[in-house]
């Protein structure tokens, strides 16, 4: 028990030094660099759902960061959601937006260590992105709890 919290305290200091570190050097961004745009403007939707994570690198020319790399894959969750709702692709794209594919990492932080505290917190700071990340961290620490007290 002890080294589980060790590993999670060493975890939460390393993102957080990460994440605060992220914010100073992404505090300005010009519309041609975000990657979303870009995979908006040279693939459909259909392509979106249907391609996985490298061949979108490739097509776009760009790899995926780590925060990228999840909002690809709340991304691509609405997108196939869409989909099966019986929307067509013209359609689907008309109802994606920017924030479809962002995740913030100290939202999910809020959401994992601060449970319902840390989600409302989220939401103030980042807004609807912060509340879908801390939400998903709200989500994981129930299920590791959920392991944990399972294996006792």
């Amino acid at each position: 028990m002890h080294s589980m919290i060790k590993i999670s305290l060493s975890l939460f200091l390393f993102l957080s030094l990460y994440t605060s570190s992220y914010a100073v050097h992404t505090t300005v961004k010009h519309a041609g660099d975000d990657i979303f745009i870009q995979m908006m403007d040279q693939l459909s939707m259909d392509q979106i759902a249907n391609m996985d994570r490298k061949e979108i690198e490739q097509q776009i020319g760009r790899k995926f960061k780590l925060t990228e790399r999840a909002g690809l894959v709340l991304g691509k969750y609405k997108i196939n959601r869409l989909f099966k709702k019986g929307l067509k692709a013209q359609e689907v794209k008309q109802q994606m937006g920017r924030g479809d594919f962002s995740f913030s990492i100290g939202g999910f932080l809020l959401g994992f260590f601060l449970s319902l505290i840390g989600v409302l917190l989220a939401w103030l700071f980042w807004g609807r992105k912060g509340l879908k990340s801390a939400i998903f961290g709200a989500i994981f620490n129930i299920l590791l709890i959920w392991l944990g007290w399972s294996r006792l």
